[in-house]
């Protein structure tokens, strides 16, 4: 340290330096996607991260089991993330299911 620099700067600089670096990083989120079929959508999920830049690491793809309905689809989601919590979860079903209504409403359901 300078001798020239006022006693007040001196002692700030010290505080500064003795003090620990606080975490810069921001916690990543995670996410859950569970998808209906298991030939091209999760290879379709993985793309569209790749494409958007998100960590593969951050995000669980669940494959479906071929051709489910969507209520399974949405309870196979509801039961995968009571096992592993995640920040976001997404179900990736197809429109024309006729059981659509119901999963819709069993995903606005709190697990």
């Amino acid at each position: 340290m300078r001798d020239n620099q006022p006693r007040h700067r001196q002692l700030a600089k010290e505080r500064a330096k003795a003090e620990r670096k606080r975490d810069s990083r921001r916690e990543k989120s995670s996410a859950l996607l569970v998808c209906e079929g298991k030939c091209t959508e999760p290879f379709y999920l993985q793309g569209l991260l790749q494409h958007l830049g998100i960590n593969a690491a951050s995000a669980e793809i669940v494959e479906g089991q071929s051709k489910s309905n969507a209520l399974a689809v949405v309870n196979r989601a509801r039961q995968r993330f009571t096992q592993v919590p995640r920040d976001r979860v997404f179900v990736l079903i197809d429109g024309e299911q006729a059981d659509m209504a119901r999963a819709l409403k069993l995903c606005l359901t709190p697990v």
